[in-house]
């Protein structure tokens, strides 16, 4: 077995951990993970996206500053996904779920010429049988991302339309911007990433508990992952 290959199961084993124990911890860690990594400002400020779910039934806004500038983070971000470049977050766990099909095998440790070209109408899938589509893309300071469906037949519809009865909505926004000026010296000339998730959905309890019992705290282990993953890449290839 090699060192690799058990590097990888060790940290399925550390994110399954994390994700029971925030998953148990929910209520508790909720405040904390919503805004991981954000200011008060920023977990509150308005960002592009949020009109189109102007009022959410869950909202986050996470932040993470990179010592490499936007350029060169941005081939990073938009290459992720299923069957893209991965996710840079726990690779055996996307297997597990069936996400974690990627075009190196594993998540990309180098930027790939072949997914490089990202425009509105493109999909980003999570899996076979979910996919964000592009709905605005300004390279390199935005990617937005959504997803709108209707529960009763599956169908997707456009996230501006008129909500359907039964219906989920989501939009995933990540912003490039300078970092504030209160940042150490290394991070000058860097990246400040935002990343704001939205959602509304029919309430009923059922979507209720998924949501906010399941869906949020994996998502945030998955993600903080995800957003350390794609910081060291950045900050690696450089110079």
């Amino acid at each position: 077995m090699h060192h690799h290959d058990f590097q990888h199961i060790v940290d399925g084993v550390v994110g399954a951990a994390a994700i029971a124990s925030t998953v148990i911890g929910n209520p508790l860690l909720r405040a904390f993970y919503r805004k991981w990594g954000a200011t008060e400002h920023e977990a509150h400020r308005l960002l592009p996206g949020d009109e189109l779910i102007e009022t959410p039934r869950l909202q986050y806004t996470r932040a993470i500053t990179i010592a490499a500038p936007p350029e060169q983070v941005w081939p990073w971000l938009i290459q992720i996904g299923h069957r893209r470049a991965g996710w840079y977050s726990y690779d055996v766990l996307e297997d597990m779920i069936g996400a974690g099909t990627f075009v190196e095998g594993e998540s990309a440790e180098h930027v790939v010429p072949d997914l490089q070209q990202l425009a509105v109408g493109d999909e980003i899938p999570l899996h076979d049988k979910l996919a964000f589509r592009v709905e605005r893309i300004q390279s390199p300071r935005l990617l937005l991302l959504c997803e709108a469906r209707d529960n009763v037949t599956g169908e997707r519809f456009d996230c501006s339309d008129p909500r359907p009865a039964d219906f989920t909505v989501a939009t995933w926004a990540f912003v490039l911007e300078e970092p504030e000026s209160t940042e150490p010296p290394e991070y000058r000339g860097g990246t400040r990433l935002l990343i704001r998730w939205r959602l509304d959905y029919t309430p009923t309890r059922s979507h209720d508990v998924m949501w906010k019992g399941f869906v949020e705290p994996i998502n945030f282990v998955m993600e903080r992952r995800m957003m350390l993953g794609l910081k060291h890449r950045a900050e690696a290839s450089g110079g």
